[in-house]
């Protein structure tokens, strides 16, 4: 393999902060005579070659860079095009001024041109800090937002989302945690991502309901209109109406299943607690958000099995409980001042 050139090989080092004090004064005696001009301009070119496809801008970067050099050296380095009397006058001085020949003052010249070039590799790539809204619904509480593409999300008890004030760039990225159901404005060219822990939901123009609390052992995504793309580390799934993606937190899992009447599950936007074959441990924690009670049920009953339940979230928490313990035989308690025990005895 041929060697690099020991120019350029300084000229990386330095980038890289790895040169010694004597190494920089090393580096900059090569630049020292106007003659090594298009030499130290190869070299910055090569440093922001990469990935520019715009000649345009790729030149004028190589030339400011390059000015910034010339401008802390007494006696600088002509930019291309320059051509006073004056500077044509200069063109065999040294590069370096005498007074700037120690390595201290050289390690500082080249520093700032450093300093441009990098701001030169990164100005175009930077993104703009983005100013962040949060939107939060407390237990007991539903809450209405209207994102800034008149997307419409409805946050159950406990939910919360994070989205930006302006959607830039090619997708519009927003962040849950808790219960949502998302109307999302159709958009082709800029797709909508949710992002819940590790898994993302992205669509394009479709509504569904998604649960996924920190403490609940699944993620839910069930589908009422459209097409939903469920992605989690290592899978993902595409989901029709009456669809449902269930990510397991424990086993890392993302399968799809049906989902008959998908509607059922987002009934708790319009005030509506609506049960289908649900375990009556979901059941229960669903009230609790909703009404802001502890409840305590039978271990032996966690996992009965709800068959068909409809309720007013107007009425009051107590006597929901009442229905659902005549349905398995059961009874309800009260525990302190706002807490409810479920007693039964199992599965009827």
């Amino acid at each position: 393999m041929e060697n690099p050139n020991p120019v350029e090989a300084l000229f990386m080092r330095y980038l890289e902060n790895k040169c010694t004090s004597d190494e920089v004064a090393s580096l900059l005696g090569h630049f020292r005579a106007g003659n090594d001009e298009a030499q130290l301009r190869k070299l910055i070119a090569e440093q922001l070659d990469a990935d520019n496809a715009d000649e345009a801008k790729h030149k004028q970067a190589v030339h400011e860079v390059y000015a910034s050099l010339g401008r802390q050296i007494t006696g600088g380095i002509r930019p291309v095009g320059a051509h006073p009397a004056s500077a044509r006058r200069r063109a065999s001085r040294p590069l370096v001024a005498p007074y700037l020949r120690n390595a201290a003052v050289w390690l500082l010249v080249l520093c700032s041109a450093g300093t441009a070039l990098y701001l030169f590799k990164h100005r175009e790539t930077e993104t703009p800090q983005v100013t962040m809204l949060h939107a939060a619904a407390a237990a007991g509480e539903r809450k209405e937002v209207v994102l800034p593409d008149s997307s419409h999300v409805w946050l159950n008890a406990g939910s919360s989302v994070d989205y930006p004030r302006v959607f830039e760039g090619n997708e519009r990225n927003v962040s849950l945690t808790g219960e949502a159901f998302f109307d999302v404005a159709r958009d082709p060219a800029h797709p909508f991502v949710i992002r819940t822990g590790v898994l993302r939901t992205r669509v394009v123009g479709t509504s569904f309901n998604i649960r996924a609390y920190p403490e609940d052992p699944a993620v839910a995504v069930s589908v009422v209109t459209g097409r939903v793309k469920v992605s989690s580390a290592s899978a993902s799934v595409d989901l029709l109406p009456d669809q449902q993606a269930v990510y397991g937190k424990s086993d890392g899992k993302l399968v799809a299943q049906p989902c008959p009447g998908a509607g059922a599950l987002a009934s708790w936007k319009n005030g509506k607690l609506q049960f289908r074959n649900r375990p009556l441990h979901e059941v229960i924690r669903t009230l609790e958000r909703r009404y802001a009670v502890p409840i305590r049920v039978s271990e032996s009953a966690r996992e009965c099995q709800v068959l068909h339940a409809d309720f007013d979230d107007t009425e009051p928490v107590g006597r929901i409980l009442e229905m659902l313990a005549v349905s398995l035989n059961g009874k309800i308690e009260r525990e302190g001042e706002a807490g409810y025990r479920l007693v039964t005895e199992g599965c009827f």
